[in-house]
């Protein structure tokens, strides 16, 4: 069902968000519709869980507008957010350890005060999560870390949200744990609850979204139909390299932020994708600005002496290799 005439839920805008003097959210513009599961895809400090943040009270942002139910909330507690119906699993999941599974999804509900009604949500967390029923008495510091997730998600689920933030719950879990937790995120969007998912695995988020973001280096690159991005190159480009070993320079190389061939800023919607490496003899033409010309026909009209096709792509490789962080590490 279409939610595009649906009213919106939470609205960002120009969201600027950062650690001392290092801006790690440079200006996000981002909308959650009523009913909408929306996902917001990208690799490794991106700014991903600072937004995710900056929207829960967690971090006051810098400029910028969070709107939730049309009321800006930027640098409300988390506390009054959950009384308003906005609730978020965090990432590494946040379980009271030395409470036992009850105890937490009792925690969950602690804003609300109908106890039959809480017992009745304990009862349908048990059926959603059959693992946590058999374990209900044990302490919550004991479980794997994919009972964890599900405890995480179910504990949030009491508090009866009108929008459930998500933070990378696929993080470090099994492939068959993995699987078992988007299956309860489609299913919890089923039930009405509007879903903000953040999430690594670009593939199954973008499969079970209604619509997706990218995020790289602090900004939003691309947006749209979830079914539809599963098509971009550049979005198939990211799944493929999210298979990679976690720091593998290749995979630093096709998920680093792109910079223009000719006018050296960010190239935000860039025409082509970054070069593979195993490509390099087919010549791809240089990353650059929807705005900007090639790098070769910017030669030709300055009268400047062309550069080997070859040549420009070793140098672009060189250039993105540089700047990622895995070569900063191997530096120290």
């Amino acid at each position: 069902m279409s939610t595009s005439n649906k009213p919106i839920l939470l609205k960002i805008a120009g969201l600027k968000v950062a650690y001392g003097g290092i801006q790690a959210v440079k200006g996000v513009d981002l909308e959650v519709r009523e009913g909408e599961l929306v996902t917001l895809i990208g690799s490794n400090g991106a700014g991903k869980t600072t937004t995710m943040k900056a929207i829960t009270g967690g971090l006051t942002p810098m400029a910028g507008t969070v709107e939730y139910q049309g009321k800006n909330i930027a640098g409300r507690g988390a506390w009054d957010l959950v009384r308003e119906g906005l609730a978020m699993v965090p990432e590494g999941r946040g379980v009271f350890a030395r409470m036992t599974i009850t105890e937490n999804l009792q925690m969950g509900a602690y804003t609300r005060t109908d106890k039959a009604e809480i017992a009745a949500g304990i009862e349908r967390a048990f059926v959603t999560f059959p693992r946590l029923k058999e374990r209900k008495d044990q302490l919550a510091g004991t479980m794997s870390g994919g009972e964890q997730q599900m405890l995480a998600m179910a504990r949030a689920l009491m508090s009866k949200p009108k929008l459930l933030l998500l933070d990378e719950p696929s993080m470090g879990l099994s492939p068959i744990m993995v699987a078992k937790i988007f299956e309860v995120v489609k299913e919890v969007s089923s039930q009405g609850v509007t879903v903000l998912l953040v999430e690594q695995n670009a593939k199954l988020a973008l499969q079970a979204a209604d619509r997706g973001y990218v995020m790289d280096s602090g900004l939003i690159t691309m947006s749209g139909d979830a079914k539809q991005m599963l098509d971009d190159p550049k979005v198939r480009l990211r799944i493929w390299a999210s298979n990679l070993p976690r720091f593998s320079p290749m995979r630093r190389l096709c998920t680093a932020h792109v910079v223009c061939g000719v006018c050296a800023e960010p190239a935000i919607g860039v025409a082509h994708p970054l070069p593979l490496v195993s490509s390099a003899l087919r010549a791809p033409p240089l990353p650059r600005c929807s705005g900007c010309p090639t790098p070769i026909a910017a030669n030709k009209a300055n009268g400047e002496q062309q550069v080997s096709p070859k040549r420009s792509i070793k140098k672009t490789i060189a250039t993105q290799l540089a700047r990622s962080r895995y070569l900063c590490v191997l530096r120290r």
